[in-house]
């Protein structure tokens, strides 16, 4: 059939593979171009806790494929490759709005055509490949140099910006944080002094605390004890010295010219003896140490006083009623109590240390019961104190829990600020994060879709399947027997003999003609447009310089038949072009 048929098939082939070359050469080509670099980042930016949104390395490892194509990047690329050159400006050599919304618009498809993939080797670093595809062979290894440029210059200034702004914020949050732990402190000092007895972190503390006062006040009371045994002892011994000189008194009858020490007895001789001892001691407080009688001490004296005073009152009283009924007292007075005219004797040093010795048990004693007073109120402190520890617990892990949080916090935002600072110092010396811009883009003339191998594929495909239909056809419609074996199958009855095709001279002329030169003729013509559109299909693909000179052909040899022409028809072109 395709024997038969085959100029039914060459022809259609021939026609539609030269018509699908030929559309070919309209079909959009798509251009491409590589470049990659590197960005490393420094260990003072991994170490450097930063809030979310900041400038980290993960951050800058998620975000490189909008950073790159984004409408403010993809601008300013636009801008310093010269591709609004044209666009009107103001004065100033700023874009107006509309100017501003067409390099927008520009931007956009230009970021449309960028694709961005991303490889780590490590967590530190980043190798990033872009690759630019468009109709456009000249702009993508200019677009491609120029944003790796941009990208390293506004990520530079971005993460100044952005570390200035987290110095400013961390500064603010450190000192609110300082603000709260001072408030907590204070808060935790006002509960230790409103409770200085209170740990409920050790609450076996207190009632240690509490044996140990019980002990040591059982310890005061023994000494004190001890101590008034002494005293008692010492006032013994003073009492029977005293009545050994005074028993040698004798008693007369009282008389004016008497001296006051004949109507005397020891007792009141003692009590006399404690009152000048009492103001000798009020005298000395005033003048060595300028008391008034308003200290608590010389109060406690003076009411001393007064009651020795009244005991004496009432001694003087029996003496006088034994010195009536018995006579007065004969006897020299071993003593001298000043202010009584009554001699001293040579015992007196005995009687004097027993008095000092006295007055230093006193003290002691005195001594002893301001202890025990400090310790029963110690004591009673304590024990409420512990009634009251339950209530407090909470409170004191409340104010506790404050404090360590707000210490933690300060403390971390502290280091955090210390470490932006040398980030900044950093990032302006250009060391915070690492660039290798590695070799310049790299773009070739030859487009990557669509493909020569796919167009020649393509048209042949078209070709053949036209070549096909059209055999398919024409033998559909070709109603000629062309042997007795048809001529018996469509008669259904046996051929008994046949005459072959009669050829005449005329015939064999036609036939002669048609093969020597109409079919070749024919068939030269139908390989050689399919052969010339697939070679221009395929140079425009290939070899697109070699394309536009043949493309330019007809151009020059018009300039060169214009050149040819008469001066006058120069001259009348050149006249009609300068009006326009």
């Amino acid at each position: 059939m395709l024997t038969l048929h085959r100029w039914a098939f060459l022809v259609p082939f021939c026609i539609v593979s030269s018509a699908a070359f030929i559309l070919s050469l309209y079909y959009p080509r798509t251009y491409s171009a590589q470049t990659s670099f590197e960005r490393r980042s420094d260990p003072i930016m991994a170490d450097l806790r930063l809030s979310p949104g900041a400038a980290s390395f993960k951050l800058f490892r998620t975000t490189i494929a909008r950073d790159l194509t984004s409408v403010d990047c993809m601008a300013e690329v636009v801008e310093n490759i010269g591709l609004t050159a044209n666009l009107p400006r103001h004065p100033d050599g700023t874009l107006p709005d509309a100017s501003r919304r067409k390099r927008n618009t520009m931007a956009r498809a230009l970021g449309k055509r960028i694709s961005i993939q991303t490889r780590s080797p490590n967590d530190q670093a980043d190798i990033i490949e872009i690759t630019y595809t468009g109709p456009d062979p000249t702009i993508g290894t200019k677009l491609l140099n120029e944003l790796k440029a941009t990208y390293t210059r506004r990520t530079m200034a971005w993460v100044q910006r952005h570390l200035e702004s987290l110095r400013d914020y961390y500064t603010l949050e450190t000192a609110e944080a300082m603000e709260q732990l001072r408030a907590a402190e204070r808060e935790q000092t006002r509960l230790h002094l409103d409770n200085p007895y209170l740990n409920p972190r050790d609450p076996g503390a207190l009632s240690t605390k509490l044996s140990r006062l019980e002990s040591e006040r059982n310890e005061l009371v023994r000494r004190r004890r001890e101590y008034v045994a002494d005293l008692e002892g010492q006032r013994q011994i003073l009492a029977s010295i005293e009545a050994q000189y005074v028993s040698r008194n004798t008693l007369t009858t009282p008389g004016e010219e008497d001296p006051p020490s004949r109507y005397l007895s020891p007792e009141a001789i003692r009590l006399m003896g404690l009152v000048e001892e009492i103001n000798a001691k009020v005298r000395e407080l005033r003048r060595t140490r300028g008391m008034t009688d308003e200290h608590p001490e010389i109060k406690e004296l003076l009411a001393a006083r007064r009651w020795h005073e009244t005991e004496l009152a009432t001694q003087h009283a029996r003496d006088h009623e034994m010195a009536v009924s018995n006579g007065p007292l004969e006897t020299e007075w071993p003593f001298n109590v000043t202010g009584t005219g009554v001699p001293g004797g040579p015992w007196q040093s005995d009687r004097a240390r027993l008095l000092v010795q006295i007055a230093a048990q006193r003290a002691k004693i005195k001594d002893l019961d301001i202890s025990l007073e400090s310790n029963r109120q110690e004591v009673a402190r304590l024990t409420e104190a512990r009634s009251g520890i339950y209530d407090l617990q909470e409170e004191y892990a409340d104010v506790t829990g404050k404090v360590k949080k707000a210490r933690e916090r300060y403390a971390g935002l502290n280091q955090t600020l210390g470490k932006i600072e040398p980030a900044i110092r950093a990032n302006q010396q250009n060391k915070l994060l690492h660039w290798s811009v590695g070799e310049p883009a790299r773009g070739t003339n030859i487009p990557v879709k669509p493909q020569a191998r796919t167009v020649v594929l393509l048209a042949l495909l078209a070709g053949i399947a036209a070549g096909v239909l059209f055999v398919i056809l024409a033998e559909v419609l070709d109603h000629v027997y062309r042997s007795s074996g048809q001529v018996a199958r469509s008669l259904g009855l046996p051929i008994l003999d046949a005459i072959d095709v009669i050829v005449t001279a005329r015939d064999r002329r036609r036939l002669l003609v048609h093969k020597t030169v109409v079919a070749p003729l024919l068939l030269g013509l139908c390989l050689g447009l399919t052969g010339i559109t697939g070679s221009l299909a395929y140079l425009s693909i290939q070899q697109p310089h070699t394309f536009q000179r043949i493309q330019e052909l007809p151009q020059a040899a018009l300039r060169v038949l214009g050149g040819h022409s008469s001066p006058s028809s120069a001259s009348g072109v050149a006249e009609a072009r300068v009006p326009s």
